[in-house]
C-alpha cells in the first residue's frame, strides 16, 4: 500500500448553526459522518454535539453546537472530504486536523513539575563591602562642612 492509499488518522472538529433544533443536531452529525464515508473514510469515534458559548461570534452566532470525529481515511480524499463538508449549511465552522502521537513518557507524566530551588552561581553574587573599622571623629566632620559650605 503506497503512501496515497494508505488510510492515516484524522479528526474533524466542527461547529453547528444554533438555530438547528435540537432533535435535529444529531442528523447534522450524521451528516457529517456521511461525508466521510462517501470519500472512503472509515469513521473510529464519534463525540455527540453539544451546545457551547463561543469565545467570539462566528457569523453572528454567539453560540454552536460543538462536536468531533476521529476517522481514517487516505490522504488523497482529505480535499474531496472538504469539499463535501463546505457544501453543508448547518457548519458554521470545521477543522480536520491529524492527531499528534502521544508518546508513552508524555503519559506517564500527568503531574506539575516541582518548584526547584536553584541556587545562584558564586560568580554572580555580589560581595558586600567590608566596613573599615576606623573610628569617625565628628568634630573634625563638622570643621570640614564648615569649611565647604563657607567658600
Amino acid at each position: 500500500m503506497d503512501e496515497v492509499t494508505k488510510p492515516f488518522s484524522y479528526e474533524i472538529a466542527y461547529l453547528l448553526s444554533p438555530n438547528i433544533e435540537t432533535e435535529h443536531v444529531l442528523t447534522a452529525a450524521g451528516d457529517v459522518t456521511k461525508a466521510i464515508e462517501s470519500v472512503g473514510g472509515t469513521i473510529q469515534y464519534v463525540a455527540e454535539p453539544k451546545r457551547r458559548k463561543l469565545a467570539f461570534p462566528i457569523k453572528k452566532a454567539e453560540q454552536a453546537y460543538f462536536g468531533y470525529t476521529d476517522f481514517m481515511v487516505p490522504a488523497s480524499k482529505i480535499l474531496l472530504l472538504k469539499k463535501g463538508i463546505e457544501l453543508q449549511k448547518n457548519i458554521l465552522r470545521y477543522l480536520v486536523v491529524k492527531p499528534e502521537k502521544v508518546s508513552r513518557r508524555s503519559k506517564e507524566r500527568t503531574y506539575a513539575r516541582p518548584f526547584v530551588k536553584r541556587e545562584v552561581h558564586p560568580t554572580y553574587t555580589k560581595k558586600p563591602e567590608a566596613r573599615s573599622e576606623e573610628k569617625i571623629d565628628i568634630g573634625e566632620i563638622d570643621k570640614r562642612l564648615d569649611e565647604i559650605l563657607n567658600k
